[in-house]
Parts: C-alpha cells; sequence; structure tokens
C-alpha cells in the first residue's frame, strides 16, 4: 500500500501515479502494448503496459474508491485521478478477497475524503535545458542532451 504523502512526495514524471505502481513487487512495466489497444483508446492508456505478477498486461482490474475503473474493451483504466486527489493506492495480486477477484492483479485506488472547506494545489515544473545535466558517458565523447524521458509504459 502506497499512501499519500509518497504519493505526493516522491517525483513522478508527468505526475502519473503508475509510475509508482511500476516500483511495487512483481510489476513489470515497459514492454510493447498490445496491437489491438494502442490506436483505440487514445492518451496514456494506449501506452500503458504493465503486468502484475507476470499476467498479461490486460489482466489487470482497476478500481476507485470501490467502484470498478476499468474499461470493459480492453481492461485499461477509465479514470486516472490527479495524484493530489489519491489519498493511498495498493497492488494486489495472488489471493485476496473475493470483492477483488476478477483479475490477475488489481490496482485500488482511494481518494480523500471531502470537506466543505476550499481546498487547491498549484505545482509548476520547470524543464530546460539550460538547467538540465548531460548524458555521462564512459568514453569521453560529449552526446547532445536527451530529452526528458516520458512516463513509464
Amino acid at each position: 500500500m502506497i499512501e499519500q504523502k509518497r504519493i505526493v512526495d516522491l517525483p513522478l514524471n508527468g505526475r502519473n501515479f503508475f509510475s509508482l505502481v511500476a516500483l511495487s513487487p512483481g510489476v513489470t512495466v515497459g514492454f510493447q502494448p498490445a496491437a489491438q489497444a494502442t490506436n483505440r483508446q487514445g492518451g496514456t492508456r494506449s501506452t500503458l503496459t504493465m503486468s502484475l505478477a507476470g499476467a498479461r498486461a490486460t489482466w489487470s482490474n482497476y478500481t476507485l474508491d470501490g467502484i470498478t475503473n476499468t474499461d470493459i474493451n480492453f481492461n485499461l483504466y477509465v479514470l486516472l485521478p490527479s495524484v493530489d486527489a489519491i489519498q493511498e493506492f495498493k497492488v494486489q495480486s495472488g489471493i485476496y478477497p473475493a470483492e477483488f477477484g476478477r483479475e490477475a492483479g488489481q490496482i485500488n485506488v482511494s481518494s480523500k475524503p471531502g470537506t466543505n472547506g476550499y481546498h487547491g494545489t498549484v505545482f509548476e515544473f520547470l524543464r530546460n535545458e539550460k538547467f538540465d545535466a548531460a548524458n555521462y558517458d564512459f568514453n569521453g565523447t560529449h552526446p547532445p542532451k536527451s530529452p526528458f524521458p516520458s512516463v513509464p509504459t
């Protein structure tokens, strides 16, 4: 289980909490997405490739506050909440209670509880080649700076 403090404090490229899911045990990321899902889903959903406990990428179930958050066509997530709205999330695989018994792996997200007070978040990420470090290499050449890597898929 990853709690809210870690979600907000750890650096996330693209502010996508799936980067933290990739750090969980038994999760494999970064392989080629299924061809049928690539052109139909759009956004980051088509590039998300995560295998939980060795199962296929499309054998995952997503819930948001206990409600199914899984697209029935390709078993991808439907809604991606902001990292500022997430209280905690849990990656489950193997044997778990029947309430989660749909797929080989589960990603359960809980959002923060609401209040009557107004809350907001402001963030800014500065990406500038003047501040970025050059790649380090062992052969003494000086290659150009590479662009910032994309969100892990």
